[in-house]
């Protein structure tokens, strides 16, 4: 399993706490209002012995936070959990990046960056790509690093 160390590579802001507390607030005042669908792509077949659901959570009275989430089916079992970010681009989640720790014994949660479906046709994500998303990872692209190049090598 790949780790990488993160750090912080400047100081924090000087408005950064007055920033985060009203975030905070703002958080509080959205419903949660949790969906959580079982089933699996119609595409992949999930393997044997797990469980899968895909997942979303409001974060503002208009957007939501997507994913998916698979463990072990056994009732009453207690699991290590393992959340996975997505990496930067437009592109739909596979249900592997949650099923394959998952047959390993984990409680797999995996969030997607944009308030999209991600279990749509390729061209789905091409649209976005070319139309609302368009050049989205360039953005604060000149900020310093957060990982550290010890662990996490540069592909330049």
């Amino acid at each position: 399993m790949f780790l990488s160390v993160c750090f912080h590579t400047s100081a924090r802001p000087a408005d950064f706490d007055p920033f985060w507390n009203r975030q905070l607030e703002r958080l509080d005042s959205v419903s949660i209002d949790p969906v959580l669908t079982p089933g699996r792509f119609a595409t992949q077949p999930l393997p044997a012995g797990l469980v899968y659901s895909q997942f979303s959570l409001a974060v503002s009275p208009t957007e939501r936070v997507r994913g998916q989430v698979a463990f072990p089916d056994a009732s009453g079992g207690k699991y290590p959990a393992l959340v996975i970010s997505q990496w930067a681009g437009v592109y739909p989640l596979q249900t592997h990046f949650v099923t394959i720790p998952a047959q390993e014994g984990w409680l797999v949660v995996n969030v997607y960056p944009h308030d999209q479906p991600f279990d749509q046709a390729a061209e789905f994500y091409k649209d976005l790509e070319d139309g609302p998303l368009k050049q989205y990872w360039a953005i604060y692209a000149d900020a310093p690093p957060l990982v550290s190049s010890a662990t996490h090598p540069s592909p330049h």
